[in-house]
């Protein structure tokens, strides 16, 4: 009896755990279909269209207000009704490519076309195919469960979920099928002419000999005085004017037949132009024409000769318009040409050292120069120690006051003799300005701020010339 009573309850327990496995599967079924749907929904996605890219030879279409005909002749795409429009190949083909790749996420009867925003298309076009086919495409609205878009092609009866781009490609406007205009390659540039329209103009040129204009050779770039003297620029502040020019930044297109009326490029400020810039080298010119301010921090630009015009930003245009002198000298503290050296005094109140450099003799020899002082050699490295902290020297800033002369004897001073005419003696000193920076006299000039650290830096390596090598 007792067995008994026991075997019904395993029956019991038995038949509840179905219930459960058998509700569990149930409330998983359910799960399945409504995450994830039919298993035709849940199938891999479906080619939509039988033809690939590569195949299609026309696409036209409006945007709202452009009637857009492409056609692809020998593998070459134009715009048949804008022949002379200068056409960005690759937008096309981004178009092509989207249409042969369109897949079907899901495949929906198409009953009610209304439901899915196909019965007042947003998007229609029309592509051809190489083998004269014609297929209409029909955009919808946008899908709100995933990113894609309902689609349908005329002749057939489903309605189709597909991942597209096409929306907004065929929304562009004409000018964002635009092929923008590039600046003549210049590898070498040698001049630049900034001229304004008030007939003042300032130059940037690489003089045939620029050791003349420097005591050093470091600078390559230099700006033409009225007297057809040279002052040297910053290499970095310079180049990256000329590439303003050689490698413009094109904004927008905003024009692409000024031909058509001979106001438009009045309109744009470019007759004359606010602004003309032109960069020169290995025989060839680059000009670039800066107009009248687009809003938006913008500016209106074009090649010289150019029928297009382009916006740039305004504060490209404000650096050529600004550039001077003040906005492009040397911030460097001291740039020796150590090849040309061949003295150095160190002073740092009764500590003088005074350092001879010779050409080392021995070319097989790691060390280029000999250093000496009363006769005896120097450690080669206790001076290159030196001669590497006042390379690595770096500006703070400079004085407010440009005319401040320095006062006092200088905490520092440096004194280069060299081999370069008009240059034989350079003194660099280091006065006391505050308790965090010194003022830097260098080659005439009294303006930049650097750290106390630097001179104590070689006040402290000049203490150890006497040390043996490390």
């Amino acid at each position: 009896m007792k067995q008994k009573k026991q075997l019904v309850i395993q029956l019991i327990l038995l038949a509840a755990s179905a219930a459960l496995y058998a509700g569990t599967g149930m409330i998983k079924s359910v799960g399945v279909s409504e995450s994830t749907g039919t298993a035709e929904e849940n199938a891999e996605p479906q080619k939509i269209l039988s033809f690939e890219a590569g195949d299609i030879c026309s696409v036209r279409w409006n945007n709202g207000t452009d009637e857009f005909v492409a056609e692809k002749n020998n593998g070459v795409w134009t715009l048949e009704n804008h022949p002379e429009f200068p056409l960005q190949v690759s937008r096309l083909e981004d178009i092509a490519e989207d249409i042969g790749s369109l897949k079907a996420l899901r495949s929906l009867p198409a009953e009610d076309l209304t439901r899915y925003g196909l019965d007042k298309p947003g998007h229609s076009m029309t592509v051809g195919t190489d083998d004269g086919k014609e297929y209409i495409i029909h955009l919808g609205d946008h899908a709100t469960v995933d990113d894609a878009w309902y689609l349908t092609c005329e002749g057939d009866q489903s309605v189709y979920l597909a991942e597209t781009l096409l929306p907004s490609m065929l929304d562009a406007d004409i000018l964002k099928f635009v092929r923008n205009e590039s600046m003549p390659s210049i590898l070498s540039p040698e001049k630049m002419t900034i001229l304004k329209n008030d007939g003042t103009s300032v130059t940037l040129e690489k003089p045939e000999h620029p050791e003349k204009y420097s005591y050093t050779d470091y600078y390559t770039w230099f700006m033409e005085e009225e007297n057809g003297s040279f002052r040297p620029l910053d290499r970095g502040k310079a180049e990256d004017l000329v590439n303003k020019v050689l490698h413009v930044k094109w904004k927008a297109c905003v024009d692409y037949d000024l031909g058509r009326d001979p106001e438009a490029s009045e309109a744009y400020g470019f007759m004359p132009p606010v602004l003309q810039v032109s960069v020169e080298g290995n025989d060839v010119s680059a000009v670039l024409n800066v107009g009248t301010d687009a809003g938006n921090g913008l500016v209106y630009a074009q090649p010289e000769g150019s029928v297009m015009a382009y916006t740039i930003d305004a504060e490209e245009a404000l650096a050529l318009n600004d550039a001077s002198y003040d906005t492009l000298r040397p911030e460097d503290i001291c740039r020796m040409d150590w090849g040309i050296v061949t003295e150095m005094i160190l002073e740092s109140g009764e500590n003088v050292r005074d350092i001879k450099i010779t050409r080392n003799p021995d070319p097989a020899s790691e060390q280029k120069y000999i250093y000496s002082e009363n006769g005896e050699e120097l450690a080669y490295s206790r001076v290159m120690d030196i001669r590497d902290m006042i390379d690595k020297m770096i500006p703070d800033g400079q004085v407010d006051d440009p005319d401040h002369l320095p006062s006092g004897d200088p905490v520092l001073r440096i004194t280069f003799l060299q081999e370069r005419p008009g240059y034989e003696r350079l003194d660099l000193e280091f006065y006391h300005y505050s308790d965090m920076y010194d003022l830097v006299r260098f080659n005439g000039e009294a303006r930049q701020l650097i750290s106390t650290h630097a001179a104590e830096a070689v006040i402290r390596l000049m203490e150890r010339l006497d040390m043996p090598s490390e």
